[in-house]
């Protein structure tokens, strides 16, 4: 089984690495012959009579296996042959074992635990690097106290043997037994002795796998004795003990490491590949170590198959048994916890998705015991974060022991959640505490945004229809107003094809509308006209008048956007006489704030103002907050454009104050641009690049180039106010080219007629 798991090498390849290794050892002298791969397949044959037990640990470190698990393998194999006795769990030794060939990334690390003085316990994840930590520093704290200190190691070994942990007297009549002094029978004798013998000396103590710092304390206490150990237990520091916690490495530390031990210079085209590589294996040495092995096996293989074998497997090499080992230590309800909450789609858990996934709400307790041995970590937010080669060995242990149905319920809880938190989160401010969790509206937008894109397609892929077009429906406004339009198309071809399984022309129509307008924004102005047009044609006589409302609302936005007044204004004047009949009067609002847009882009600024004045009357009686920074906003920029930056200022700094508040980071953004340029016609040209400044930081991350041709012309506004003519010109055509990728038509006319001003002379 070990052969096959650690990439199932010939015969041949093991004969040649052992004998290899043996050599390197100068185990093996000149007469005897070498192993034969012959001898090697008789190991492996099942009907072999005699184990050569020390042929079995050089063929298992040829292979990758870890020296810890060996060493299990080895205690194991003594106490099935009667060579020890079964109740004895520890291991102990009088040499440390060698030193770590590489140790990359943990310098900070190692300083720390070797400037503090006390003894150490390195606590971390399986596979992360202890032990190989843990031998770094207690080699170094050898040197440091010379030839005649004491040296001892000893597996403590306590994650095999579940809650039944070995005692600090086991520990310290193990140690006594590898120093050749008798061992007496009670605890205070053992430490007694101990004491004695090591007095006037220096002793450094690798203590593997502890459970408790109560299993070292009396060691640590021996005068001139440093321990150094290692645990999967999340414990805390003691006057006496520093708590030293491990994380995986850093990618380029872990890029770094893969080469040193795979012995291969790594040209920079196969990077990419490299990082695959260092991502299947969680960023965590042992893995790293083991697969790194496996290159070196394989010098013919390119970067790339290596990267492409280790997406391919479900469980990576050489961390299958660390994890099952802390798994086997649980008690069954956390088995059970670990197996449902791997079953989220993502790797970051909030309380809500783990009270969903386990159905059950009195779940602390055993979610601390997942934390306590570093299956889980707690993350900012009150969430939990699982490393994903855990998750992958969770799902794994799911599918073994949960009953399908089982899971099948956990992931149909955990949507419907989603689709709970996400519409009441649409339906509340911003700033308001969302019910069910600990965080503000637009706090939980911002941590959730990755699993959600999980939730929707997982309930796709459950074919649960009704909650992936109720989280289409309610996310499409927060992406909108964040600029998140890739991850709202997303959404809505998710809601199409469930509206499709449902045979809804009224869901499918409005999941095509939301796609238009998405579509629009990312400057896809074609997409976005087809698809509001497929929408109308969709309902064919059945739906209501307000969504055909809303569609023509939509359509004209965007042939608006494309500097086509006089088919935009027939959609809205549709529009607007549905939601007089209906006396929709939010509708209403929007519709006079867009013609007053329309007619602001074709000069007749009045006019332009008279509409916008009545949107906003509307949307203040209603309370309509997002609608009344919108109009606001616009409004401000109908004076601007019509010469009175000072009236423009206040209303400007009002939408954008509405904007933040509401979390529409798009159109504050927007605001803050065309404040910037008003503040510089009143002359504050400080505080005018301030706001331009700003409106660029907010907008980072947002995929508009719409948004973006705005700013940019609008920094050029700025530019020429200060006398900059030269800036000027090189914003604008910069501004220019921007937009005509965006299809933004307005922003087009605007910087073709300031350029040329510009090349009028001065």
């Amino acid at each position: 089984m070990a052969k096959v798991y650690y990439g199932d090498p010939s015969v041949r390849d093991i004969a040649r690495m052992v004998n290899q290794t043996r050599a390197a050892r100068s185990q093996r002298s000149a007469r005897t012959p070498p192993t034969t791969p012959s001898t090697i397949g008789y190991l492996f044959d099942v009907r072999r009579v005699r184990l050569d037990v020390n042929l079995m640990v050089d063929v298992l470190q040829a292979i990758g296996v870890p020296s810890t698990a060996v060493r299990q393998w080895v205690q194991a194999w003594r106490v099935v042959t009667d060579t020890v006795k079964p109740d004895r769990r520890v291991a102990a030794s009088r040499e440390l074992p060698a030193l770590p060939v590489v140790l990359l990334g943990r310098d900070a690390e190692l300083s720390t635990m070797l400037s503090s003085g006390k003894s150490v316990v390195v606590h971390g994840m399986p596979g992360v690097g202890k032990t190989a930590l843990a031998l770094r520093v207690a080699h170094e704290v050898a040197r440091q106290q010379g030839e005649q200190a004491v040296r001892l190691y000893a597996d403590v070994g306590s994650i095999d043997d579940g809650d039944v942990f070995a005692g600090s007297a086991e520990i310290g009549g193990e140690l006594l037994q590898a120093l050749g002094v008798p061992v007496p029978s009670s605890g205070d004798a053992i430490w007694q002795a101990l004491s004695a013998h090591l007095q006037g000396r220096d002793c450094v103590v690798v203590l593997d796998n502890i459970a408790t710092v109560d299993q070292i304390a009396p060691i640590v206490a021996l005068p001139g004795t440093r321990v150094i150990a290692t645990s999967r237990r999340r414990l805390q520091s003691t006057a006496r003990i520093l708590a030293m916690p491990l994380r995986p490495l850093a990618t380029s530390e872990s890029v770094a490491l893969l080469l040193r031990i795979a012995e291969r210079p790594g040209p920079a085209a196969d990077h990419a590949d490299l990082v695959r590589i260092c991502q299947s294996c969680g960023n965590l040495p042992l893995a790293l170590t083991t697969a790194a092995a496996f290159i070196r096996r394989h010098p013919d293989w390119t970067i790339a198959d290596h990267a492409d074998r280790l997406a391919e497997l479900t469980v990576i090499p050489g961390l299958h048994a660390a994890f099952q080992s802390s798994y086997q230590s649980l008690s069954v309800p956390a088995r059970r916890l670990l197996r449902l909450l791997s079953l989220h789609p993502g790797h970051h858990l909030a309380e809500p998705a783990v009270t969903a996934l386990c159905g059950d709400t009195q779940t602390p307790r055993v979610v601390d015991e997942l934390v306590d041995v570093s299956l889980l970590d707690r993350a900012p937010g009150d969430r939990y974060a699982i490393h994903d080669l855990v998750q992958a060995f969770g799902r794994d242990r799911a599918l073994d022991e949960e009953r399908p149905a089982s899971r099948r319920a956990a992931l149909h809880r955990l949507v419907t959640s989603y689709a709970d938190l996400v519409h009441a989160a649409a339906t509340s401010e911003p700033d308001r505490p969302l019910a069910g969790t600990s965080d503000t509206v637009g706090a939980w937008w911002q941590a959730e945004r990755s699993n959600l894109a999980a939730a929707i397609a997982l309930a796709s892929h459950l074919g649960m229809t009704a909650e992936t077009l109720a989280i289409a429906r309610d996310c499409w406004i927060r992406q909108d107003m964040t600029g998140d339009f890739a991850a709202g198309l997303a959404f809505q071809e998710y809601a199409i094809h469930a509206s499709a399984t449902l045979s809804d022309p009224i869901a499918e129509a409005e999941a095509r509308y939301r796609r238009g307008m998405l579509h629009w924004r990312s400057g896809a102005i074609e997409a976005g006209v087809r698809d509001l047009e497929a929408a109308l044609a969709t309902l064919d006589g059945t739906g209501t008048d307000l969504l055909r409302a809303r569609i023509h609302n939509g359509l004209g936005v965007i042939l608006m956007s494309d500097l086509r007044y006089a088919e935009a204004s027939e959609h809205y004047t549709v529009a607007l006489e549905v939601y007089r009949k209906c006396d929709d009067l939010p509708g209403q609002a929007n519709i006079l704030g867009n013609l007053g847009v329309c007619r602001m882009e074709q000069g007749d600024l009045d006019d332009a103002a008279t509409y916008m004045v009545r949107a906003l009357t509307i949307f203040e009686r209603t309370g309509n907050r997002r609608g009344l920074g919108r109009s606001t906003g616009n409004l401000g920029e109908i004076h601007l454009d019509g010469g009175r930056p000072a009236q423009a200022v206040p209303l400007l700094e009002t939408a954008v104050r509405l904007h933040h508040d509401h979390g529409n980071i798009y159109d504050a953004s927007y605001c803050l641009a065309s404040l910037g340029v008003a503040r510089a016609g009143c002359g504050d040209l400080r505080q005018a690049a301030a706001d331009l400044e700003q409106a660029d930081a907010l907008s980072t991350g947002l995929s508009s180039d719409h948004l973006r041709s705005h700013l940019q012309r609008r920094s050029a506004d700025v530019a020429l106010a200060r006398g900059d003519r030269q800036a000027a010109e090189a914003a604008y055509r910069q501004s220019l080219a921007t937009a005509h990728r965006a299809r933004a038509g307005w922003t087009v006319l605007c910087c073709e007629k300031a350029l040329a001003e510009l090349e009028k002379p001065a």
